[in-house]
């Protein structure tokens, strides 16, 4: 994971975002593209935006993040308790640091009447590229390797 580039990753998200894509499809894309991964993830994360389904709860970046760890870190062999884990420590701080040092509701994060991104969604997309590439990083617990 040394040669991600959170810069890019900021870059693209934000591109992304202003396009028109919500926050969690915006994540997820963004850091698909810089680790060489497939873009499907979009689809799978569409229905996280504005709060799971425009309800304005969990706040897409969280769970954006969320597939974006499993995509990196995730297991395909349920016996393998080793990469379990690995992609619940990980998940567990990057929601951690949202709820001390954030929001982690869209209705938290966007006051008044939700009518598209705002300046805090954009200001939090780059504090979510930095941290969530920062757990990315971190060593694997061991027998949880890539």
């Amino acid at each position: 994971m040394s040669g991600l580039r959170p810069e890019k990753v900021t870059e693209r998200a934000l591109v992304l975002f202003e396009s028109g894509y919500n926050c969690a499809e915006t994540l997820a894309v963004a850091f698909a593209r810089e680790l060489g991964a497939d873009e499907d993830i979009m689809r799978f994360a569409a229905p996280f935006g504005a709060g799971i389904g425009g309800r304005r709860d969990l706040c897409g970046m969280i769970t954006g993040g969320a597939l974006v760890i499993g995509l990196v870190y995730g297991r395909t062999d349920p016996a393998d308790m080793a990469r379990k884990s690995d992609v619940y420590r990980r998940s567990a701080k990057y929601y951690r640091w949202f709820k001390t040092e954030r929001q982690l509701k869209c209705s938290e994060i966007v006051t008044g009447r939700f009518t598209g991104h705002t300046g805090a969604c954009v200001a939090l997309m780059t504090d979510a590229v930095d941290k969530l590439a920062e757990i990315l990083r971190e060593p694997s617990v061991q027998g949880a390797e890539s």
